[in-house]
């Protein structure tokens, strides 16, 4: 019995949701307070909901996508009242679940109204950063001899000054924009840019102690960091910070054996091992100061399809987190958590310790939340959901394994996005298309090679999920309870994303040996795999678009294929348009 089963205490000190998107703080009151009924200790949110919109925004950086809260729009945005008066009604709503706040920033991001701010007031803050040939950028400066790391702390000071009912920053740096100055800048004086990105959570960490707030205040979040930018900034933290780390990044289990291209292997988010950057940081720090970001809401994997059951995996990690002390678990996703039998299992291992298996939490959930006569059927439904993660290669990062031959870093995060691209001929390509097209496009991984050795693994998992489709709509029917409706419909759509990924692979390979008859037969499956996704999509607005940062026509953003920007705001009928003009 581990020493976790010996206590009644709960094994997570810290439980994080992500907000949903919405309109108005009234809309998300419901959500915070089945997130406190789920033992949920705080809500972190990092999403711009005040600026989003469909049409192109060059203050963004990323037309439509990835738009996060910016440090400046709290402080001296001229609508810097508005974003306040937003944050304290939110934290108003949190204090009165008594839940916990905790803001994500990405810092030193620059926008278009900050960039213009500094020309006019501080052009020292503006720096530079190369990196390499043609990546030149303008940056926040966190040099030495520039101002901006000063206008930096002014602005972090006058943020927790205003802010106390923000109990928690989750700080990362690099991604997203938030560029930090290389040795090129004229105001470096010789630093570099590890020692640049230590400065700033060193004015971080210092702003939080003049303001009197607790070290652990400050979530670090160390992804993308560089060579060099553990050791610095390390060096200037001072003890008491927690760290985000990410469980099975960078794990490796071997799927196929033999091949003389090299071994596909899994490096999932929801692996089944810890990854050797968690282990570096479990020995650098404790498992008592980390904060792991545990994917409950989606698989991640998956990520353009909303909330499929994946409580069976999620409980061996949470066994897993414990096991190695981890304080505390964030939702991977910043679209929110659904009620229901992902959240009822953390919900149950709070309860419980963790001192029963997966098995019999599911049957638990299924008999006492779900109400079901007899479990066994709706208990696998969820294990068959489990196993067809473990049937295709994932990767959220570098598998050292690259086309032709081998495996996209991008395949994890992009499969489910064949369910909403059209099959278009030009667009197949030997190599990869990078931003040619779009970085989480499926043409990015469906080269011909790698199309060949995919394709059986597809269709095991579409397999899978046909046999979990059945089990959950028996169930659904049998016991008439619209709780089935929302996971039903997510089984369907990962079906269906399965099988527009076989859809992929044969047309790759269809375009590599000019067979057009064999072309055409994948692209009329397609189409029809299309039309159920639609209508999948009509059905719930929830459906598709977990994944808040990433809205969910991020399709249509993919270049050169026929979408029409003015138009098209649905990614299944722009799909459809395009493959019927085309």
């Amino acid at each position: 019995m581990t020493s976790a089963a010996k206590t009644s205490r709960p094994p997570f000190r810290e439980i994080w949701g992500a907000l949903p998107r919405h309109d108005q703080v009234d809309e998300i009151k419901p959500v915070l307070a089945r997130y406190r009924a789920a033992g949920f200790t705080g809500i972190w949110v990092e999403n711009d909901y005040l600026r989003w919109s469909w049409a192109p925004d060059p203050d963004s950086g990323f037309g439509g996508n990835w738009r996060l809260f910016n440090l400046f729009d709290f402080t001296r945005s001229v609508e810097a009242p508005r974003y306040r008066a937003y944050l304290h009604e939110i934290g108003a709503a949190c204090q009165a679940e008594g839940l916990e706040l905790c803001i994500s920033f990405w810092l030193p991001k620059l926008n278009q109204e900050l960039r213009e701010y500094f020309h006019r007031h501080e052009p020292s803050s503006l720096g530079k950063a190369v990196y390499g040939v043609d990546h030149e950028r303008e940056t926040w400066c966190s040099c030495p001899g520039g101002t901006g790391i000063t206008a930096f702390a002014g602005m972090f000071d006058e943020f927790l000054t205003e802010f106390p009912e923000v109990t928690r920053l989750k700080i990362s740096i690099k991604d997203n924009c938030a560029f930090i100055c290389t040795e090129e800048c004229p105001h470096s004086q010789g630093a570099t840019e590890a020692q640049n990105a230590a400065r700033v959570f060193q004015v971080v960490q210092q702003s939080i102690a003049d303001a009197g707030r607790p070290p652990e205040t400050l979530l670090v979040y160390p992804w993308f960091w560089e060579e060099g930018f553990e050791e610095e900034v390390v060096s200037v933290l001072k003890p008491g910070h927690t760290l985000l780390t990410k469980y099975a990044v960078g794990s490796e289990r071997a799927i196929e054996a033999g091949s003389p291209a090299g071994q596909l292997f899994d490096s999932s988010l929801l692996g089944e091992y810890p990854g050797p950057i968690f282990e570096r940081w479990r020995e650098r720090v404790g498992g008592d100061h980390i904060v792991d970001l545990l994917p409950w809401s989606n698989s991640m994997d998956a990520m353009f399809v909303a909330h499929p059951p994946t409580l069976m995996l999620v409980w061996k990690r949470l066994e897993m987190l414990r096991d190695k002390g981890v304080r505390g678990i964030m939702d991977f996703e910043c679209g929110g958590s659904p009620a229901r039998s992902t959240v009822e299992a953390i919900r149950l291992f709070q309860e419980t310790g963790g001192t029963i298996g997966s098995e019999e939490a599911a049957q638990r959930i299924a008999r006492d939340v779900y109400g079901v006569a007899d479990p066994a059927p709706l208990v696998e439904a969820w294990t068959l959901v489990s196993r067809a993660w473990d049937t295709i290669p994932m990767s959220l990062s570098e598998t050292g394994i690259m086309e032709p031959y081998g495996l996209s870093p991008r395949l994890g995060q992009a499969w489910p996005a064949c369910a909403a691209s059209p099959i278009v001929r030009e667009a197949f390509a030997e190599g990869e298309q990078g931003h040619h097209i779009h970085w989480f496009s499926p043409y990015n991984f469906f080269g011909f090679q790698l199309s060949a050795r995919l394709r059986p693994f597809f269709d095991k998992m579409e397999a899978l999920f046909a046999g979990a489709d059945q089990l959950m709509q028996t169930v659904a029917a049998t016991e008439n309870a619209v709780d089935f409706a929302r996971e039903a419909r997510a089984i369907q759509g990962l079906r269906l994303c399965s099988q527009a990924a076989i859809n992929f692979c044969d047309a790759a390979l269809a375009m590599k040996s000019a067979n057009d008859t064999a072309f055409d037969h994948a692209r009329s499956r397609h189409v029809r795999t299309l039309k159920a996704m639609s209508d999948l999509d009509r059905q719930d607005a929830e459906f598709w678009a977990n994944c808040c940062w990433h809205p969910h026509q991020m399709p249509i953003s993919q270049r050169n294929l026929g979408f029409d920007p003015a138009k098209d705001r649905n990614a299944f009928t722009a799909s459809l348009h395009v493959m019927q003009t085309n």
